[in-house]
């Protein structure tokens, strides 16, 4: 049912924000909404948050943090509230959305055209959520996961399906007509990335970022066929051929309602960056796995050095930041963690001192285990730091189970970042 874009906004201080409706009520102090991102945004202190959430598609909480400054870390809906010093979160209220469903459909799926996908606890929010959505036309409520608004570009193929409900949206909506008075060519607008959307030519990008509320300049390039990247602001211009840039003048006017049929979603998507790794959980010591020959190189020990600094070169060239580190397991050799008492020194030594540099140090790891952090090189039990033979098959599946426990329960020092919540994703 679902079939969508992947986000990432990497975003400066907005240029020109739309006046949304929406307040925050509820601040909570140290606590971090984990999951459900949409994006992120700069701001200095967590009383600009509510603004930029507000006047941002499919945004319904936040969760500030001091990070490079102050970023609002965007929020479909609540999700977990976690503990997390010096985090600021808050739930957005809005008010109701100018678009109407006049068709309501019981026990039916609109299959496929999918656009995104929003939390709800009843059909009665999607709605609103759908209006609000650039490029939504219809959607399809189910019980998923509590309550899912699947967001659609068009009705589709009406299904028969228990329980699901389903809707088309009559929105009314306001058009943006803008003008780009200043193209500069074989100029690069550096930073204050919003996304990206497809177009063959330069000329696209101004109405695109016009209909974009974070967007107030794009720069052109002819990757994939052709890519406006789309910025809150103009930033540092630099010179690289090829490249069309430009700052967006908008000015809005009232417009009839646009047909769910005739958005094409394919024009207003964004990229997503992302590192994936795996089996790269360092040993303690050279040579530790078994005997070798004395000409033997430092590799268990240098080869993750060279990898994170990598990745740290790699993040800080990006055009598009990387949002999360996917880690796929074997996270430490040989044996996982092995006791309580020294996982926060196993933790320091080959995880916070490699993956160190200042492009990644913030990064969120989205983690789960391979068969070395279960102990698969040697016994699962311990006995202090070292490993041991299991006594019986409860203590077995006790040892299984702390192995687990002392990674999840791990808190990094550098934004809380290493996230393991399960066995799986």
């Amino acid at each position: 049912m679902l079939n969508t874009k992947l986000l990432i906004l990497t975003v400066g201080v907005l240029a020109a924000v739309t006046e949304a409706a929406g307040t925050c009520p509820s601040i909570e102090n140290n606590v971090d909404y984990s999951g459900a991102d949409v994006g992120s945004a700069r701001s200095s202190s967590a009383n600009g948050c509510c603004s930029i959430c507000s006047s941002t598609n499919g945004c319904g909480a936040f969760t500030w943090t001091n990070y490079n400054g102050g970023t609002c870390w965007l929020k479909q809906s609540k999700g977990t509230a976690k503990s997390s010093n010096g985090a600021v979160s808050a739930v957005l209220q809005t008010s109701s959305a100018s678009g109407t469903c006049q068709t309501i459909e019981n026990n039916v799926d609109y299959s496929g055209a999918d656009v995104g996908s929003a939390a709800s606890s009843s059909a009665n929010g999607c709605c609103s959520i759908c209006s609000k959505t650039n490029g939504c036309g219809a959607f399809t409520w189910t019980n998923y996961n509590g309550g899912t608004c699947w967001l659609k570009k068009s009705k589709g193929t009406a299904k028969a399906s228990s329980g699901a409900v389903s809707g088309v949206v009559q929105a009314s909506s306001t058009s943006s007509s803008a003008t780009c008075p200043s193209l500069e060519n074989n100029v690069d607008y550096s930073g204050s990335d919003v996304g990206s959307a497809r177009s063959s030519s330069a000329s696209g990008c101004c109405n695109i970022c016009s209909n974009n509320n974070a967007c107030g300049a794009f720069t052109w390039t002819n990757y994939n066929g052709g890519t406006c990247w789309l910025k809150s602001s103009k930033g540092t211009g630099k010179a690289s051929p090829g490249s069309i840039s430009s700052t967006v003048q908008k000015s809005t006017q009232p417009s009839t309602p646009t047909s769910p049929s005739s958005v094409d979603p394919a024009n207003a998507q964004y990229s997503l960056s992302a590192f994936a790794i795996g089996d790269w959980g360092t040993t303690t010591y050279k040579g530790s796995c078994c005997s070798r020959s004395n000409t033997f190189n430092n590799y268990d020990i240098n080869a993750e050095d060279v990898v994170a600094s990598l990745m740290n070169t790699e993040a800080g060239n990006a055009a598009v930041k990387p949002k999360v580190i996917i880690g796929h397991g074997d996270n430490f050799y040989w044996t996982g963690i092995n006791s309580l008492e020294g996982r926060d020194s196993r933790f320091a030594t080959t995880f916070e001192e490699k993956f160190k540099g200042n492009n990644i140090r913030t990064i969120p790891w989205v983690n789960v285990l391979g068969n070395h952090d279960y102990g698969g090189a040697s016994y699962v039990c311990n006995q202090g730091d070292n490993n041991a033979r299991c006594a019986n098959t409860a203590a077995l599946l006790q040892g299984l189970d702390n192995k687990f426990k002392w990674q999840s329960e791990y808190t990094s020092p550098n934004d809380n970042r290493w996230n393991l919540d399960d066995h799986f994703y």
